[in-house]
């Protein structure tokens, strides 16, 4: 148990991973951002396709494929990603899973700091960029605690 809620918690790490990138490079934020979003996009659906194994791949792609076109608001959707990991967590494929979890926490982290960058500079200060960051996806980290704890139970 503990195990899994260091994996999850270290997955959200990558949102400030993506947060220290656009501190450095805050000139490539806007040249960069639909390779952002589309490098999420594909991230989303691996994560969803690779979660379900055997007769249900054609499930995962088809779920992978429709969430990572149709979501629109990247904060509504990192809140359901731990609900993405119970079948990694279930089949004992947690490395694969967090992997991909914080793959996709990079660019999230970065297009978050997109927000704030007004010719070519961030217009907040880096503490403040963090705070931002981990005050509106908390969440994420407790879900994964109390996802983690159910699955304790099947």
């Amino acid at each position: 148990m503990l195990r899994t809620i260091t994996s999850l918690l270290i997955a959200f790490l990558g949102l400030f991973g993506g947060n220290l990138l656009a501190m450095i490079a805050p000139e490539e934020l806007q040249p960069g951002k639909k390779h952002f979003l589309l490098l999420q996009k594909i991230l989303l659906a691996l994560i969803i396709i690779l979660a379900f194994d055997g007769y249900w791949i054609l499930l995962g792609i088809s779920l992978g494929i429709m969430f990572s076109w149709i979501i629109k608001s990247n904060k509504e959707l990192y809140y359901f990603l731990p609900v993405f990991m119970i079948p990694y967590i279930i089949t004992n494929k947690l490395i694969l899973g967090t992997s991909l979890l914080f793959l996709y926490s990079l660019p999230t982290g970065t297009l978050i700091a997109t927000q704030f960058v007004k010719k070519d500079k961030l217009t907040i200060k880096k503490i403040a960029l963090l705070k931002y960051t981990l005050k509106n996806h908390y969440w994420f980290a407790v879900v994964s605690i109390i996802i983690t704890i159910t699955t304790l139970f099947f």
